[in-house]
């Protein structure tokens, strides 16, 4: 079966199928929800494109399995109180409570039930965030 060119794949993404990462016992490979394949170099293109989101659903807490186009959303970016491994200390969330580092797009951790509720209440109510700091509970 013939590999997705990247824009194709992309096109795809944007009218809802996902990129699912399938790992075999010799290899990995990926594939949309739609059912075309797409080449390795292409899922990483795509992965990297900045509206392309982790959905946070594999078995592994730490291991991303499929990715989503986020859309028009616009990403709500939080000032941690920690540094990410590659030294931001911005994350940003597309109002799910998954973070992701504003500069590598690396894994954050997740918002808590509350504090993603009323996040996305405030910006529902008031016409958007900015950015919001988050501080650890003393």
């Amino acid at each position: 079966m013939p590999k997705l060119p990247y824009t194709s794949a992309l096109t795809k993404m944007r009218h809802g199928a996902r990129l699912v990462k399938v790992s075999g016992r010799t290899l990995v490979r990926y594939h949309l929800t739609s059912g075309d394949n797409v080449a390795d170099d292409t899922a990483a293109k795509l992965i990297e494109h900045p509206q392309v989101y982790s959905e946070h659903d594999g078995l592994l807490p730490d291991c991303e399995q499929s990715w989503r186009w986020i859309g028009n959303t616009t990403p709500i970016e939080f000032l941690m109180h920690s540094k990410c491994l590659c030294g931001s200390d911005c994350a940003t969330s597309i109002g799910d409570g998954y973070l992701h580092c504003a500069a590598c797009k690396a894994d954050r951790g997740k918002l808590s039930d509350l504090t993603r509720n009323f996040v996305n209440a405030t910006a529902a109510a008031f016409g958007g965030v900015d950015h919001v700091q988050l501080r650890r509970r003393t």
